[in-house]
């Protein structure tokens, strides 16, 4: 899943991948320039998911009883998926640097 979601950042010129062909494959990636100028809107997401997490959560809660559905555990939500792969973007355990 985290591969499919860097290639589709890839494409859509968010990021910039390098594979390293080795004996253990390695790829490192990078804020692209346009990635780079939705930061602050990225950033502002984050605050308001953040904010909202009760909110959020009591949301989920009547969702799941109107529906008779378990709860999910751990990351379920888009917000959650979103804020992570952009947010806290990861490359075979690197973190995301900014492109100079």
């Amino acid at each position: 899943m985290l591969t499919l979601t860097l290639r589709h950042l890839e494409r859509e010129g968010i990021i910039s991948r390098t594979a390293y062909a080795e004996v253990l494959p390695r790829v490192e990636c990078a804020l692209a320039s346009l990635g780079e100028s939705l930061r602050e809107t990225v950033l502002a997401l984050a605050r308001w998911v953040t904010d909202h997490h009760d909110e959020i959560e009591t949301a989920r809660h009547r969702y799941g009883i109107r529906w008779q559905q378990p709860r999910r555990r751990g990351p379920g939500s888009a917000l959650e998926h979103f804020s992570q792969s952009v947010l806290r973007p990861a490359c075979s355990g690197r973190t995301l640097r900014n492109r100079k």
